[in-house]
């Protein structure tokens, strides 16, 4: 698995092609928008979706924790899709195999439905979290609302760009986009939607495609 190296100041990040940001000096994978369980939702309403979506999920990130040896998950966001359904077996039995990894959650808009048992597995924050000038939190913060010296990471739109090739052709791909003072994680669960944002000259974006990370502005 490809991953490439990106500095905010002084501040060494590592992104991972499995949609993971790895905050190198504190040993901490982050990730957003897993939305787990929305596969269930779904199924209660009558559109049949495998469960395997989530499990799939989960083990890639457990993956990500096993290679990247990291201390601490930081969870920004829309770990769970809805109410309490019959994945949450498959959540619990993640958090029991790295029971040595300290486990936070910056709750999202969706994990509303969840967020009291979540808190018995798991730190939760309501609105943001701290790591040295890095400000996490769920939901893109207004830009000059950003107190120096933070910088803004968040998830939440599920960035994807679209790139243009000779003639009609085209592709939309998902990213990690990264401002002037914020970035925004792409969503780690497959069983979700993309948001497109048109980059300016200042801003940095990393494209996801075939297990590579790929800069292109």
């Amino acid at each position: 698995m490809e991953k490439t190296q990106h500095q905010i100041e002084d501040i060494k990040i590592t992104l991972l092609a499995r949609k993971a940001m790895l905050v190198q000096n504190q040993q901490t994978l982050v990730v957003s928008d897993l939305h787990l369980g929305k596969a269930a939702h779904f199924r209660k309403h009558g559109i049949p979706i495998s469960k395997n979506i989530h499990q799939n999920d989960l083990t890639t990130l457990s993956e990500l924790l096993t290679l990247t040896q990291a201390k601490r998950l930081l969870v920004i966001g829309d770990l769970f899709h809805s109410e309490l359904n019959g994945e949450w077996a498959l959540f619990k039995e993640f958090i029991e195999k790295h029971a040595e990894v300290k486990m936070i959650l910056v709750a999202g808009n969706h994990d509303r439905y969840t967020k009291s048992l979540i808190k018995e597995s798991m730190e939760v924050y309501e609105s943001e979290y701290r790591i040295d000038r890095l400000l996490f939190t769920h939901e893109p913060l207004i830009p000059n609302a950003i107190e120096a010296p933070f910088y803004n990471i968040c998830g939440h739109i599920h960035p994807a760009v679209v790139l243009r090739g000779n003639g009609r052709q085209k592709m939309k791909l998902p990213c990690f986009f990264f401002g002037k003072k914020q970035g925004i994680l792409p969503a780690f669960g497959k069983f979700t939607g993309t948001a497109v944002l048109t980059p300016t000259t200042e801003d940095k974006v990393y494209v996801l495609a075939n297990e590579k990370v790929i800069a292109v502005s």
